[in-house]
């Protein structure tokens, strides 16, 4: 698949954020790494980096901490970005940003 996996939706459960992500069949990180990008934003604007988080298939499940409300979920939002989710071709996942409840 030639075309880059971009954010389709996200599902809460309880504490773990999955989100989903289309053009994709399997996600994974260059190079098999560690997954990096994932930026998580408290209801005052601080950041925080999610404590647990894995790939599974088309999706990312987010561990999200017990002691912060996370409003926003941000990935490759930095200026010089280290996020390296791709799909199975090896096409680099796109910037996305979304708000949670």
């Amino acid at each position: 698949n030639a075309d880059y996996p971009a954010y389709d939706h996200h599902k809460r459960k309880n504490k773990v954020i999955e989100v989903y992500f289309n053009n994709s069949k399997s996600l994974k990180t260059k190079n098999n790494q560690q997954l990096q990008g994932f930026i998580l934003i408290d209801e005052q604007g601080f950041t925080h980096q999610p404590q647990g988080i894995s790939i599974q298939k088309n999706r990312v499940s987010i561990d999200l901490p017990t002691d912060k409300i996370i409003t926003e979920i941000r990935y490759a939002y930095s200026p010089y970005s280290t996020a390296n989710l791709e799909n199975e071709s090896g096409v680099p996942a796109s910037t996305c940003s979304f708000k949670i409840d």
